[in-house]
């Protein structure tokens, strides 16, 4: 067990100091992309032991910050005592919601229309759905409702039509992310 932990540690120090020497710069922003730029203290990563140790939001340093979080970072940990990032209390979770329907959102559509898949059962988590029937109230209002809900290619306007037109629903008593 020992043994594992420290090979784990030389394996993350490796990948950080490979990942460090290639973010010398910023990324350069695509035209005609979706934009990605939300103010928080995490990348797509999310939060945890990685989100502290690597500063930088490009995908090398996400991906290195995702490795550290899942191998050593007890991000479960962080989530449920508030630490590493993970403080709900500064509109951490509905920063987390956005950043998810931006990486997610064709999948989500497709989802949403059928009431059901892993990336919609993840996406009503984030919005406290946490019981298997709450997730399943949360699929039925995004296909009984998917003409006003996925109306747009903008992520962030999908997001807000998620949030306005969830409080309305029978959902929003069983979603604490949505009252």
């Amino acid at each position: 067990m020992k043994n594992n932990f420290f090979t784990t540690l030389m394996l993350a120090s490796l990948v950080l100091g490979t990942v460090a020497q290639g973010a010398e710069s910023e990324p350069k922003k695509k035209s005609g992309g979706r934009s990605r730029a939300y103010s928080t203290p995490f990348g797509l990563a999310g939060c945890g032991l990685g989100s502290i140790v690597i500063d930088s939001k490009d995908k090398n340093s996400q991906i290195a910050a995702s490795l550290i979080n899942t191998y050593i970072g007890f991000v479960s940990s962080a989530i449920t005592s508030g630490t590493s990032n993970c403080n709900y209390n500064n509109n951490t979770a509905m920063t987390e919601q956005k950043v998810y329907v931006t990486a997610n959102l064709r999948t989500l559509e497709k989802e949403a229309a059928s009431g059901n898949g892993p990336h919609l059962s993840a996406l009503a988590e984030l919005f406290g759905c946490e019981s298997n029937e709450t997730k399943a109230a949360f699929g039925v209002f995004n296909k009984d409702d998917f003409g006003n809900l996925y109306n747009s290619d903008d992520p962030e306007k999908v997001w807000e039509n998620l949030k306005n037109r969830g409080k309305s629903s029978n959902v929003a008593s069983k979603c604490s992310g949505l009252s």
